[in-house]
């Protein structure tokens, strides 16, 4: 018998698999991560909103139990800081958004929780203009375990006036 010289060479044949391997690969890799980063991004803000809402709970508290205190253990993951602005009686969390869960140039409100939307920048935070709750101090907190001290320091005019100091 004549031995035919058609054949595909073992050397080819594993370039092939090679090649094939690379480029589904990278079609999984590229359809897949803007999926996985507005996962992540969704993820982190729950995570906020929940840091949020215990803070809420916490101020709402204490704003009803005239000369009261109470401590809040929170754990800010990676990325996260909370500000809190006496001036404005907010308390806010910025972070980047590219995957767009929430539309550009959104602001939304429900009792004292809001977040808004500029471009990439997203804010989650708590206001309380208007709800008869003064925050007295401006205070920031970062990544990491931190305890957060609310004081109850005064009732005047019908208005609770909340100091917050980290612990």
């Amino acid at each position: 018998m004549k031995q035919s010289n058609k054949a595909i060479s073992p050397v080819i044949s594993d370039l092939l698999l090679l090649v094939t391997i690379i480029v589904i690969t990278s079609i999984a890799w590229i359809l897949g991560m803007p999926y996985i980063e507005r996962l992540t991004e969704l993820r982190n803000f729950e995570e906020s909103k929940q840091v949020l809402l215990l803070i809420d709970n916490g101020i709402r508290e204490i704003a009803t139990d005239i000369g009261s205190a109470k401590e809040i253990n929170l754990n800010l993951g990676e990325a996260k800081r909370i500000d809190v602005n006496a001036l404005s009686d907010e308390i806010r969390m910025e972070m980047e958004s590219f995957s767009g869960f929430i539309a550009e140039d959104t602001r939304f409100k429900e009792n004292n929780l809001f977040y808004e939307r500029n471009g990439t920048r997203l804010v989650i935070g708590l206001d309380y203009n208007g709800s008869g709750i003064d925050l007295n101090s401006s205070v920031s907190l970062s990544k990491g375990l931190k305890r957060l001290e609310l004081i109850d320091a005064n009732h005047s005019g019908g208005r609770a006036v909340i100091n917050l100091r980290v612990r």
